[in-house]
């Protein structure tokens, strides 16, 4: 009753936690899943800002400011213009973290006659050289036309301070100079004019080849160089041409269900509206001149406008194992089933731990009606030698032939007593792990012979028909021969106790092939009690005896059957049975043969 009351309380418990993790995993799920779209959309923005704000960076370092009291005069050379390049172009390379995103610097001007042009700067004479027009800028002459023939016109920021789409497949930066006229009998009160423009050529291989993936790799690590994320990049003027993708097999499934998106490629125009741009900030005084710290918003204008909010670019980016959701959920049942394993060993080990306390009380009741049992067994045989001496010493018993009978019961239960003596001291050993069998090649047949040997005065004694069927030439076993002759001996002696009144046993001997081998098989049948099916798991425990043996009131401990299963797993063989009550049992002992080189060596 107090095992049974136990038992529900343990399981109520492991219920009620099961529940509280249930509930708690689903809440620690749901805050990682908030974490880590958190996380990935502040890696994403820091990409974007990082990636945009070196774009930002060059737009700043070579946006260039003029005045001059004669604008004609002084645009009809490029020397002021060479120092400034040359300048901010030494700059640009000593601070710049990635200088080769540089490419190429174009300046474009009206000529004297007021017709279009285009220099290159050559990095290494410091110089402007008249160039002829590169085919991506090709649509851009008529609006560079426009606005340099219009110099009155007061700038726009809005031209000139993005990537033109016709020019993405080879980007570049235009970036308007203004000159504003400087009058010495008053204040400045005219807009700057644009005068020219500063386009800058971004090297594509380096930007889609280099930059991007490295960015990548740096906001988005992981082990042996596979992030948990993938990326693809593509253009927003034409989704198929994709710019970077870190795993071409999940390209289709990041841009159709993205974890996270943004677009860049865009100025950040907050970013130059009253900052020095890292010495480079500025405006030109005169030729030659150049003076630092100076705003980038004139006198007059508006501020320069905040940045659009969508680039040339389209940034996705997906979890590998799913979405986020679904990578969040796995983890979930994951760890929901190695919880409700761990909850499940727990469970098992206290049922565990009830059986073996069970089984040792089992255990424990069976050592004690051992101790009674062969208590009472050895207290009948002593007691008959005791009274058959006691009779023979007070010369009570003359008659030759008394004293003969006498004898052979004085015999019989001293054999009794040895048999008994010998199993104990056999059980002792083996559950001590102190028994050592001296293993050798042996003949199945001379086991047989000296097994009924030695039970032949019990067979005559019980008058016992003996039927035997051994065949020639079995294979070698290999064994200790006492053992096994003593587990012959035992199937022996229980068939001759319980075999009832049909008095009859056989013996048989064969070589079968079976699923482990060639085998050898010792099989004693009986037809006498049999034994109950429940009691035939059972009938190989120590001290176990059946309801039948014991309602039949049949001597013995229960130790025989033990020692039998003992001793022939210790060979490597196996002992199986086969019962009906009331039709008797069949033993079989399974011996391996050893192989044919054996037996011809042996012989």
């Amino acid at each position: 009753m107090r095992m049974s009351i136990l038992i529900a309380v343990l399981l109520a418990l492991l219920a009620l936690l099961a529940t509280l993790q249930y509930r708690w995993m689903g809440e620690v799920s749901e805050a990682e899943l908030q974490r880590m779209r958190s996380s990935l959309r502040a890696d994403v923005f820091r990409l974007t800002q990082e990636f945009d704000g070196e774009l930002t960076r060059i737009y700043r370092s070579f946006n260039l400011q003029v005045d001059f009291n004669d604008a004609g005069d002084s645009f009809g050379h490029y020397g002021w213009l060479e120092d400034q390049y040359a300048h901010r172009y030494r700059q640009w390379l000593a601070v710049a973290p990635y200088p080769r995103l540089v490419h190429d610097l174009f300046w474009v001007d009206m000529d004297r006659s007021d017709e279009l042009r285009i220099s290159r700067f050559n990095r290494e004479t410091n110089h402007l050289e008249l160039s002829s027009w590169p085919a991506e800028l090709a649509d851009w002459r008529g609006r560079f036309t426009e606005r340099l023939r219009n110099r009155g016109m007061a700038f726009r920021p809005s031209f000139g301070t993005a990537l033109d789409p016709t020019v993405e497949d080879l980007p570049e930066l235009v970036i308007p100079l203004r000159h504003r006229p400087r009058f010495s009998d008053g204040p400045r009160l005219n807009p700057p004019a644009i005068v020219g423009f500063s386009v800058v050529r971004l090297d594509r291989i380096y930007l889609e080849q280099e930059f991007v993936p490295a960015l990548a790799r740096r906001y988005f690590p992981g082990t042996e160089g596979m992030s948990d994320y993938a990326l693809v990049i593509v253009s927003r003027r034409n989704p198929e041409r994709i710019i970077y993708q870190s795993d071409p097999k999940l390209s289709a499934s990041v841009r159709s269900s993205p974890d996270a998106a943004a677009t860049f490629f865009t100025l950040r125009f907050e970013a130059l509206q009253n900052r020095p741009a890292d010495g480079f900030s500025g405006r030109i005084d005169r030729p030659g001149s150049f003076r630092r710290g100076a705003n980038f918003a004139a006198p007059g204008l508006p501020p320069i406008p905040a940045p659009r909010p969508e680039g040339r670019w389209q940034l996705t980016i997906k979890h590998r194992g799913g979405s986020l959701k679904d990578v969040v959920g796995s983890a979930r049942r994951r760890n929901l089933m190695i919880s409700f394993t761990v909850l499940m060993l727990l469970g098992t080990s206290m049922t565990l731990i009830i059986i073996v306390t069970q089984r040792a009380q089992k255990l424990a009741r069976q050592q004690m009606d051992f101790v009674a049992g062969v208590s009472h067994e050895l207290r009948t045989p002593l007691a008959v030698v005791c009274s058959a001496g006691e009779n023979l010493a007070d010369g009570i018993i003359r008659d030759q032939q008394q004293v003969k009978q006498y004898g052979g019961l004085v015999l019989n239960e001293g054999r009794r007593l040895t048999r008994m003596v010998e199993q104990i001291l056999e059980f002792a050993g083996i559950q001590s792990g102190r028994r050592i069998y001296e293993m050798r090649p042996i003949r199945p047949g001379q086991l047989i012979d000296s097994a009924l040997a030695a039970c032949e005065p019990h067979l005559k004694e019980a008058d016992i028909q003996l039927q035997t069927e051994i065949e020639n030439d079995l294979p070698l076993i290999k064994g200790d021969s006492a053992a096994l002759i003593g587990s012959i001996q035992n199937l022996l002696i229980n068939a001759i106790k319980y075999g009832g009144v049909n008095r009859w046993i056989k013996l048989q001997a064969q070589a079968m092939t079976g699923k482990r081998g060639q085998e050898v098989r010792i099989t004693i049948e009986d037809k006498g009690l049999g034994i109950a099916r429940t009691d035939l798991p059972h009938i190989f425990d120590p001290f176990y005896r059946g309801r039948v043996v014991l309602a039949a009131q049949i001597h013995g401990n229960g130790l025989g059957l033990s020692l039998v299963k003992s001793a022939i797993e210790a060979h490597g063989g196996r002992v199986t049975v086969k019962s009906s009550p009331g039709q008797g049992s069949v033993f079989t002992l399974h011996f391996p043969a050893l192989p044919r080189t054996a037996r011809e060596s042996f012989k």
